[in-house]
């Protein structure tokens, strides 16, 4: 999927143009915006689905799954109300666009809204399926999302028409298709699921309660990505938010590993909360946590010595400032990652309050502090990385003694096992390949690349190994690499 997503946004940025992209990425990000309700309601159901699975409660399960729908429903109405009136005001008021390109805008805006609208209503099958731990049919139907893609791509080369136009609706009726075989799939498995509208009112005051704090970190996210997407697109005009989108297309591509192991870990924490497994449980953090950095830092490292020669590999045309924002949001990204197990374990209590204030705070002055510095000071458009960087750095601080009150978390455990053993393996893999590029002083070559990819690779594995990964650690992914062998014989 990351090799996709990296190949269909070469393409995509070569026949669109500079221009039309960042058109696309501003214009979608309206909507995304709007879809924060949602996001919440996600993490709610699965959550609730998971604590009751995590007791064998099948009615309660039932139940909260219809209540779920049923809302989701609803709020999806509310957000295409919303998104046609206000959404497509600011649009047309607010947003720079060229006044020959409002027209493919407006389109590109409409399917956008529809879009949403799938996903929303789609939204409580896929955390069924999460929440059942199906990761086979998950990882199936991504890749199968990723290829259709990929066909837009060669679709893309060979219309006529408005090419913003094509790519906004057939990026809808992909969409159409893969949430579809969710639903399909979801109404055939699970038999034992009641699939109809439902207001239970026990149900609805958990969910809506949960939520309402996810609610409140969800959308400072929404405002610190899309709306500093925004105001970039004010201060300095859609060719910069062209780089931002080429930046975040890598981050996308980077963050679905990541995810993916919250996404299978998330379960098994929320279950071992509700049986009261809370050694189990610290492993699973503390695992999750130092995997999803690694796994990271291994890609990523060749990327922060090579990001110049692989842009210039990869596109045909590399907008400006494009550089600068691939490395900062992939330090940034590195660090975000190595504390993410953390929400896993907040949302599993259900004590979320305070976590989630702290997570609103966090993004809130991302936001705030950038539209500071872009209106007040010359500030150059790449700072708002750099202010998001030294948030995430307090805002894990803080995470973790919020933690410490609400549920005793271990954190000084957590710190010597995890952030120290973590920032150890981060330094030393540089010091092969950066001695490597200042002895030889090689000019940017494809052998040069192969050789600093093979000097990071190398020194990112011996690294995780001897220093970050515990005794422990290593017999777990013994066993569970010995059992897997074994199940396939």
């Amino acid at each position: 999927m990351m090799i996709i997503t990296l190949y269909t946004s070469r393409v995509i940025l070569s026949t669109l143009g500079v221009e039309d992209y960042g058109i696309f990425s501003v214009v979608g990000g309206v909507v995304v915006m709007l879809s924060f309700i949602c996001n919440s309601l996600s993490v709610a159901t699965q959550r609730f689905l998971n604590y009751e699975m995590g007791l064998d409660n099948k009615d309660k399960v039932k139940e909260i799954f219809s209540t779920a729908l049923t809302i989701h429903i609803f709020i999806a109405f509310i957000i295409v109300i919303i998104a046609e009136t206000a959404g497509l005001w600011f649009v047309k008021n607010y947003l720079v666009i060229p006044a020959e390109r409002m027209n493919a805008a407006i389109w590109v805006f409409h399917f956008s809204v529809a879009l949403m609208f799938v996903i929303i209503v789609t939204t409580p099958y896929n955390a069924l399926i999460i929440a059942n731990e199906k990761m086979s049919v998950y990882a199936w139907v991504s890749i199968i999302d990723a290829a259709l893609k990929l066909i837009i791509v060669f679709i893309l080369q060979a219309v006529s028409y408005d090419k913003l136009v094509v790519y906004g609706l057939l990026l809808l009726i992909v969409t159409v298709l893969t949430n579809g075989t969710y639903m399909i799939y979801c109404r055939k498995k699970f038999l034992e699921i009641e699939f109809v509208l439902k207001w239970k009112k026990e149900h609805v005051k958990k969910l809506m309660k949960f939520s309402g704090w996810m609610f409140a970190g969800t959308s400072a996210d929404i405002l610190s990505g899309q709306g500093v997407n925004m105001l970039i697109n004010i201060f300095f005009g859609p060719v910069f938010n062209a780089a931002r989108g080429i930046a975040f297309q890598v981050q996308a591509g980077f963050y679905s590993l990541i995810s993916n192991i919250m996404l299978v870990s998330k379960p098994q924490i929320v279950k071992s909360y509700s049986q009261k497994d809370f050694s189990y449980m610290y492993k699973l953090i503390f695992i999750s946590a130092k995997i999803s950095f690694i796994l990271l830092y291994f890609i990523s490292l060749p990327v922060l010595f090579q990001t110049d020669y692989i842009l210039h590999l990869w596109l045909k045309e590399v907008p400006e400032y494009t550089v600068i924002f691939i490395q900062l949001i992939l330090i940034d990204m590195l660090i975000q990652s190595s504390f993410m197990s953390l929400g896993s374990v907040s949302q599993a209590s259900g004590k979320i309050r305070n976590y989630q204030i702290i997570v609103s705070i966090s993004y809130l002055l991302t936001f705030c502090i950038t539209a500071l510095l872009f209106k007040f000071s010359n500030f150059p458009v790449y700072s708002t990385f750099i202010i998001s960087i030294i948030i995430s750095i307090i805002a894990f601080l803080a995470r973790l003694f919020e933690l410490k009150k609400a549920i005793i978390f271990p954190v000084r455990n957590f710190l010597s096992q995890v952030t120290v053993r973590l920032l150890l393996t981060t330094i030393i893999p540089i010091i092969l390949p950066l001695l490597f590029l200042e002895i030889t002083n090689i000019e940017s070559s494809f052998l040069n690349f192969c050789i600093v990819t093979v000097l990071c690779f190398i020194s990112v594995i011996a690294a995780a190994w001897f220093i970050g990964f515990s005794k422990f650690e290593k017999d777990f992914f013994g066993q569970k690499i010995s059992s897997f062998i074994k199940a396939r014989k």
